[in-house]
């Protein structure tokens, strides 16, 4: 009760097992380095006693022990009840954390290697071949011949391998380990290409991509063989010569050190028994020293804010590496007033490659890492004194409504407890509307569970705060029913799952937990999450005690307020994910400006959920760009944005086999008449390259997927791709993609032929679509298609057509309905009937078929092969595509009843007069 200020005076720690809010808490920034600290100890439960209820100091009553209304609240609790929190504890226009301009280095001195590391020193071989000679060069599985060719034009010289008596033959050198420094990084790299081998009476280059795969073994001291993958390469240019692939680092370990025997050996991906392998410059460098980074440059606004002594948190730059930060202590701060930046100058320089916003003029992306504030003059800390190692503080707003609350610019250190519902480092807890309270420019470190939690409260502001190194998802709306709340600005690094449950998904945790659409996300950053970025888990019903205030409110239809500005960056598995069992908004909800890379595996995923568009966004680095999934996805629009397989970034700071073959856009087929995935002014980059190819699209069955009749549509237009090698492919490998009962339908359309493959047949086309190589998905355009010229591939490209899958639903309880047949008046084709699966969609068997333009009489047949007639039937398209000549409603004529006798009697007719 009363107001309790600390002047900016203060200095001092305060040691305490709890702290009760029922009045009011008013604290500044401390004057100069001053320090206000709250410790919090205390291994017993603590309970609070409402003052209105159970008086006590400063109610003129004494404090009933046994009222009715108190309540326990665990241990080393700070509890805000009916009070109200006024903490402005830091300058409100200094930033918790910016991007990283640029980073200054310092080159350590090379050790003294035992030998000479400059080309082939390593092995005894000369791998440029001017020597003319392949001595030190040994044939590796089978039989084979080495011999130095001398090119006519160039007069270069090189090895080929010839007379090859296994298909996945290939070659091997043996190191020198005298030669090897131990501990440090090597790299192997050639250039090869596959030829004809007149031994074997081919005279025909290989028609496809070969690959080849490397590996490094290692005869042990104690006589173990050890054996290690460290490259792939595939050269996309059939016949020709490779870029050179690059092997990942390898690091000189002791068991390589210390070896008898090390061979390194390189062979085809496939059974190429038939064909040369010609090599070139292949070489086993010692790699030079990393750079050591003794400097930060960050912009003058943030780096004004910073101290000497405080600790700053550097986001992780790799591909899925969530927990790689780094926390860098700075020694001095240096004013750049001529172009508006700031030097930190570190206490210890750090072996780092950072990608940075100088690397962006470079390579002409935006991938620098963040640097962020970790340290802050107020402090709320709970000491580590439980057996449990899991339970610190935790700080609640405990039903206090319509009470403007501001806590800003506070260190919490060792919050929340794991196990405990309810028990968070900041929490609202049932607070109903606290419009204008503000959490701000805080740190939350080490927490134990959670961070920010929006539980039952709305239009709360949680704005510019920090969050790193906790466990379970870090800031979150917690029931499904609190609307209006913005978190705007906030940074979460090192979500680590939690692993003391509370009965909700904490251990696959998501930085930003969204269980309601109905808030606003602008400007926030995903970077280092265990599971996910972003998480959008909605459900049919709101959960907890919400849902008795709030039964009818449905979060997985809710609208998305705003959601924009956002990035999703190194998380584990996705960037950003709708999930379990999806979310389905009744207007567009639309993601604007979004970056999402380097995430271990997608940087969107989108399962059973639709009507979402994607605008204006970034995807990189991604194992997958933007994947739909699930028997109820749809309408996933993306426009105007790019997706980069392998960035140049990544491609300079790491070896690129270990994070190759990407996809662009990744898709399930399922039974929705809808498409999955329309794309509209999309660019592709960096999925073709000197060691690196992927795919743009990839279709697949789900794990688990029931049914078996479904289809999976792109619709596609204003597309671009950096190479004219990466097309769409549809593997025949996939479940019932040729003909058989129950086919499944795959087509891709390419409205303006950005993305048509690379055969002259093509080469006039403008537009057209990729369908898979079955009878049921070309009966009626077979005439169009022709192949895409790939290896193993069920796909056909179909110029100048315009396809559009159509659905008829016979509604009948009676005949036996099994078959229907088709016919445009020149060609007829009979379809199967197939079961739908999803009775929430539709409670019919169907037929399905893909058509072009035209008109088209159908009748259902039934088991005997006899002309039936259903009661009735409903015609549904998929959605229209993107070209203007597909048929319609009415391009179907569906066979009727006959019409009946005459009737026997006059009809009865009554006259004006009656």
């Amino acid at each position: 009760l009363g107001k309790l200020v600390f002047p900016s005076s203060a200095n001092l720690v305060i040691n305490t097992t709890a702290v009760f809010v029922q009045g009011e808490l008013n604290m500044g920034i401390p004057d100069n380095d001053n320090i206000v600290k709250l410790t919090f100890y205390g291994t017993e439960d603590v309970d609070f006693y409402p003052a209105e209820q159970c008086g006590g100091e400063g109610t003129g009553t004494p404090r009933d022990n046994n009222c009715m209304h108190k309540k326990n609240l665990s241990k080393k609790p700070f509890i805000v009840a009916g009070g109200k929190l006024d903490i402005a504890a830091v300058d409100p226009t200094c930033p918790s954390w910016t991007t990283l301009k640029d980073v200054g280095t310092v080159t350590p001195l090379e050790p003294q290697a035992p030998c000479d590391t400059t080309v082939g020193s390593l092995f005894s071989g000369d791998g440029t071949f001017e020597s003319g000679t392949t001595a030190g060069f040994f044939t590796n599985g089978g039989t084979s011949i080495l011999q130095v060719e001398t090119d006519s034009d160039t007069e270069n010289k090189y090895m080929r391998q010839s007379a090859r008596s296994s298909g996945n033959g290939g070659m091997r050198f043996d190191l020198d380990t005298s030669c090897t420094v131990d501990g440090r990084e090597y790299q192997y790299s050639l250039r090869y290409r596959v030829k004809a081998d007149p031994s074997k009476s081919t005279t025909q280059d290989p028609t496809g991509p070969i690959g080849l795969i490397g590996m490094i073994s290692a005869l042990k001291a104690d006589g173990q063989w050890m054996h290690q993958h460290f490259i792939y390469c595939d050269n996309a240019t059939p016949g020709d010569w490779s870029a050179t692939c690059n092997s990942n680092v390898i690091s000189m370990t002791s068991d390589f050190h210390t070896a008898t025997t090390i061979h390194v050996s390189i062979v085809p991906t496939s059974d190429i028994a038939n064909y040369a392998i010609e090599y070139d410059d292949v070489q086993f460098q010692l790699i030079p020293p990393k750079q050591r980074v003794d400097t930060l440059l960050v912009s003058k606004e943030f780096g004004r804010c910073v101290k000497p002594g405080e600790e700053i948190l550097v986001t992780s730059n790799e591909i899925g590496a969530w927990d790689n930060q780094k926390v860098l202590e700075i020694s001095s701060i240096v004013m750049n007033d001529a172009d508006n930046t700031a030097t930190l100058n570190l206490v210890e320089d750090v072996t780092e490659t950072f990608s940075t916003e100088a690397s962006v003029v470079e390579f002409d992306e935006t991938f620098p890492v963040e640097v962020a504030r970790l340290n802050r003059q107020v402090v709320f800390e709970a000491q580590k004194d439980d057996v449990d190692s899991l339970l610190g503080g935790h700080l609640m707003f405990l039903h206090t409504m319509m009470v403007q609350q501001k806590l800003e610019g506070v260190e919490i250190v060792n919050f929340g407890q794991g196990g405990r519902l309810g028990r968070y480092p900041i929490h609202f807890h049932m607070c109903n509307s606290v419009a204008n309270s503000l959490i701000s420019k805080n740190v939350i470190r080490s927490s134990n569970q959670r961070c920010v939690v929006i539980h039952g409260s709305h239009n709360a502001q949680v704005i510019d705060n920090v969050a790193y190194d906790t466990a379970g998802h870090c800031y979150i709306l917690e029931d499904g029913a609190e609307v209006g709340n913005t978190f705007k600005r906030n940074l979460g690094a090192k979500t680590r799952a939690l692993t003391a449950g509370i009965g909700a998904s904490d251990d696959f945790p998501s930085t930003f937990w969204i269980t309601n659409a109905n808030n606003y996300f602008i400007g926030n950053v995903a970077a280092g999450s265990q599971g996910s970025g972003y998480w959008f888990e909605t459900n049919n019903k709101v959960a907890g005690p919400s849902l008795a205030m709030y039964p009818d409110v449905v979060p997985m239809t809710t609208e998305l307020y705003a959601f924009r500005d956002n990035v999703a960056h190194s998380n584990h598995v996705h960037g950003v994910r709708t999930y379990s069992p999806g979310w389905q908004p009744k207007t567009l909800a639309k993601f604007e400006r979004l970056r999402s890379y380097k995430n271990q595996y997608s940087g969107l995923f989108v399962h059973g959920s639709g009507n979402i568009e994607v605008s204006d966004s970034t995807f990189a680095d991604n194992y997958i760009g933007v994947e739909s999934h699930g028997p109820q996805a749809y309408k996933t629009y993306v426009k105007s944005s790019v997706i980069i397989g392998l960035s140049n970034d990544s491609r300079s700071r790491f070896a690129t086999s270990t994070y190759c073959r990407p996809i662009g856009v990744d898709y399930s087929y399922n039974e929705r008449p809808w498409g999955q995935i329309n794309l509209e002014n999309v660019s592709f980059k960096g999925f073709h390259g000197q060691d690196c190819d992927g795919m743009v699209f990839r279709a697949h069955k789900m794990n688990g997927q029931t049914q078996k009749h479904a289809s999976g549509v792109v619709l596609a237009k204003g597309l671009s791709v950096d190479s004219p090698l990466v097309h769409p492919d549809f593997p025949c490998t996939l479940t019932n993609i040729t003909d058989g009962p129950s086919p499944i339908y795959l087509y891709l359309e390419d409205f303006d032929g950005a993305l048509k493959p690379n055969r002259d047949v093509f080469a006039t086309s403008t537009g057209g679509f990729y369908v898979q190589n079955s009878l049921h998905a070309t009966a009626f355009i077979s005439s169009y298609c022709s192949s895409t010229g790939k290896a193993n591939s069920c796909a056909l490209y179909c110029p100048g057509v315009c396809l559009r899958m159509v659905y008829i639903y016979p509604k009948d309880d009676t005949n036996d309905i099994v078959k229907l047949t088709v016919s445009d008046g020149t060609t007829t084709h009979t379809y199967d009937k197939s079961p739908f699966t999803d009775p929430n969609f539709h409670d019919n068997d169907y037929f399905g078929f893909l058509l072009p333009w035209g008109t088209y009489s159908a009748h259902f047949i039934d088991s005997a092969g006899e002309l039936v007639y259903a009661h009735s039937a409903v015609v549904s398209m998929q959605e229209a595509p993107n070209c203007n000549s597909h048929v319609t409603d009415s391009s179907i004529r569906l066979a009727t009843r006959a019409p009946t006798h005459l009737p026997t009697v006059a009809p009865f007719a009554f006259t004006s007069g009656c």
